[in-house]
């Protein structure tokens, strides 16, 4: 569809009539309507009816971002007669200025509005921009939808910019009122701007992508993400390769331009714990350091995939358990989490629901002038780039804390993934990894200039709960002890096996799983059906964890994979158990061979139930055992997590210092 046409009936005058009175607002240095869609629509029907040449641009945060840096796009900006919303966050943020617009009117709704309008209007309708085939279907809808439309005519959005005049010639010859140009920003607006007056419509509309939706050739967002302003991640997940970059990095700029515009319009208030004229002494983070205020505790925000819920009360309990540590050093800690477990089986409504949590607190903070100092992340990746927006937003520190699965796995899968991980890690101020061997991996990510931002810090454990009663008797202790999601990867299934075989040489030693997983099913019909002494508890709180290990004489920890810490063995080591442990990623850090605990090899059931074996004499001898228990103990103590939250909020006031 290089060009097609419609002959017109009748010429109509074009004269210049002037213009409806406009209502605006003025945002980031753009001049915004502050209208509704249905007075956009009057007022767009004004202005054909008024005569002239008239553009309208739809602004979101893409636009915004650009403006800031483009004078001739914000010029071009300010220069139309119709500029309206198209992104919920500008909506959103026009309200946190205090210039409220009515709502969000996007590109499409107000195009099939104006379709529609001028079916009914007579108004001719020119498409330009897009793929034939695109455009075909484009034509079919319309003319399907509104039988009385009147399309002028048709082309395609492909030619080379010297056939610009070209273009604007083959548009004005069709004599269209209303033009609709899909074609990107900047260019479409570029492209108006500059030939609106050849081609001789009364109004003339950029729409981006709309003629794609409008098609049907690529779907639109559900009306719940629209709700929420999350069209961005649903066009993300759709188009990776084409969006990420625009989303990822590009509009992530909205957040300071937001703060600044805050700054610049409400001099003298103070915003997010300081003051708009005060400048750095203003002060944030109760520190007691120079220009820095002390009349308040430091404000931290977790953001954090894993958390307890009332269903799950041992999902995430490190991150929960770090958040009491933090607040009891007298931080005040605000938490981002998903605690649904429902949500934690569908990959985009965990993170979706995440960022709103997330989004969620910042603003409200901001809302009310107060700043996060800190901004952390639990797992580093992906939630990261979730907590990054809300500390642009603060201008606080963003904190990334690896615990595993986020560098080994999830972070290498594809080269869309390891190249977000690389720009999320070069961003943050801080990166902490739970153990020595997770040091390399997340080195290659950061690269080699950002050695010096990576720090080795345990994610630590509540040594007074799992340490208990210091003094209690060996000998109310029985039986083995396994914690941990109940699936493949920790080894259950070579645990078995061991026991299996050591029952084979008489040795037949009761077992008790705590913990949940896909495969409970599978290991409840074993416990029913083997010969074997095996109780499978639930999930299970802290506190009766802790019991349970206090009360066993060997905690076994099989994992077959490569663990980047292992806290429950740390765990076990304060409550007085001999750990039993695979040789593998962090753990081999603290389970000592000998010293603090007894290793075997991962994923071999033999060397398992002989490591087992050396564990149970261990046990036999009381002495021995217990300036065994002592030795493990004291690597616990090193773990405690009062003492990693007070190393945190000391490294983090040196990191505000430096950020500010």
């Amino acid at each position: 569809m290089a060009g097609t046409t419609e002959a017109r009936s009748e010429p109509r005058d074009r004269r210049q009539e002037g213009s409806p009175e406009r209502t605006t607002v003025r945002l980031f240095g753009l001049t915004i309507d502050d209208l509704s869609m249905a007075e956009t629509i009057a007022r767009i029907d004004s202005l054909i009816s008024a005569g002239g040449v008239h553009q309208h641009v739809a602004v979101n945060v893409d636009k915004v971002v650009k403006a800031q840096r483009d004078p001739g796009l914000r010029s071009i900006i300010n220069g139309s007669d119709v500029v309206s919303v198209d992104g919920q966050p500008v909506v959103w943020a026009s309200r946190l200025l205090g210039r409220p617009l009515p709502e969000r009117v996007t590109g499409i709704d107000l195009m099939e509005r104006l379709i529609a309008h001028a079916a009914v209007a007579g108004h001719r309708l020119y498409f330009l921009g897009a793929r034939d085939d695109v455009l075909e279907r484009v034509v079919a809808r319309v003319r399907l939808d509104h039988p009385g439309a009147i399309i002028a005519g048709a082309r395609n959005g492909y030619w080379p910019p010297e056939s610009d005049h070209l273009v604007a010639a083959e548009v004005a010859s069709a004599s269209p009122d209303v033009l609709f140009l899909a074609l990107p920003s900047p260019a479409k607006e570029r492209f108006l701007d500059r030939w609106k007056g050849e081609m001789g419509a009364r109004f003339v509309m950029g729409v981006g992508g709309s003629f794609d939706v409008y098609a049907g050739a690529i779907p639109r967002a559900p009306r719940v993400l629209q709700r929420f302003g999350l069209e961005w991640l649903y066009r993300l997940i759709q188009e990776p390769r084409r969006m990420w970059r625009r989303y990822l990095v590009d509009d992530l700029r909205f957040l300071p331009i937001l703060l600044d515009e805050w700054r610049r319009t409400r001099p003298g208030r103070t915003v997010m714990g300081r003051s708009s004229r005060a400048g750095r002494s203003g002060g944030a983070v109760g520190t007691g350091s120079p220009g820095r205020a002390t009349d308040r505790p430091m404000r931290i925000l977790v953001v954090t995939n894993l958390y307890p819920s009332p269903t799950s009360p041992s999902f995430g309990t490190f991150v929960a358990a770090r958040v009491e540590a933090m607040r009891r050093a007298g931080a005040e800690v605000d938490v981002a989490a998903n605690r649904d477990d429902g949500v934690h089986r569908r990959t985009v409504a965990k993170y979706l629901r995440l960022a709103g949590s997330a989004t969620s607190a910042g603003f409200k903070q901001a809302v009310r002038r107060r700043r996060y100092d800190v901004v952390e992340a639990h797992i580093a990746f992906p939630t990261g780039w979730i907590a990054w927006p809300v500390a642009l937003l603060h201008r606080a520190p963003l904190v990334l804390f690896v615990h595993g699965s986020d560098v080994n796995d999830v972070s290498v899968r594809t080269k869309a993934h390891r190249f977000a991980s690389r720009t999320l890690f070069r961003q943050a101020e801080r990166v902490v990894v739970n153990s020595e061997y997770m040091l390399p991996g997340t080195v290659r990510f950061i690269g080699g200039g950002g050695v010096d931002r990576v720090v080795i810090q345990s994610p630590g454990i509540d040594f007074d709960l799992f340490s208990g009663k210091a003094n209690e008797p060996v000998g109310s202790r029985s039986g083995l002890l396994f914690v941990g999601r109940l699936t493949a990867q920790k080894g259950i299934d070579e645990l078995l096996a061991a026991l299996q075989l050591l029952a084979e040489r008489g040795r037949r030693l009761p077992l008790t799983i705590i913990g949940t997983g896909p495969d409970r099913l599978r290991l409840e019909e074993i416990a029913r059906t083997s010969d074997l002494s095996i109780l499978i508890d639930g999930p299970r709180p802290p506190e009766a964890v802790a019991e349970a290990m206090r009360r066993c004489d060997i905690l076994v920890v099989p994992s077959v994979f490569r663990e980047a810490l292992g806290l429950v063995a740390i765990e076990g080591m304060a409550a007085g158990a001999i750990v039993v442990a695979s040789r593998t990623g962090g753990l081999a850090e603290t389970v000592i061979e000998g010293v603090t605990g007894i290793q075997c090899e991962p994923a071999d059931a033999a060397s398992l139930a002989e490591a087992i074996e050396r564990a149970l004499a261990l046990v036999a001898e009381p002495m021995s055992r217990t300036a065994f228990v002592e030795r493990a103990r004291a690597m616990a103590r090193s773990h405690d997590l009062n003492l990693i939250a007070a190393q945190s909020l000391a490294d983090y006031r040196e990191l505000i210092e430096a950020h500010a």
